[in-house]
């Protein structure tokens, strides 16, 4: 898998993943998930697609804040996926 550049996940995305895997994301509301550390998107649905495709810079500008250590929004977001 290396050789191929296939990377390995980890016991903490392995159990993230079972997690989710038992969660319904069909929802015609604005619905993402996120891997709950570096957050980037991991699952969009259409309407969240839609969302993005409105204010796409604006969408932009929000995921770099998630990813700020110094931001209130990521500290509340590290704060949240430690308690999950």
């Amino acid at each position: 898998m290396a050789e191929k550049g296939i990377e390995i996940e980890n016991w903490q995305q392995s159990k993230f993943y079972q997690c989710v895997g038992l969660v319904d994301l069909a929802s015609d509301k604005p619905t993402c998930l996120d891997n709950g550390s570096h957050f980037r998107l991991l699952y969009v649905n259409e309407e969240f697609q839609k969302e993005v495709k409105r204010a796409p810079a604006v969408f932009k500008q929000i995921v770099n804040e998630w990813n700020k250590p110094e931001s209130e929004i990521a500290k509340r977001l590290q704060a949240f996926a430690k308690k999950v």
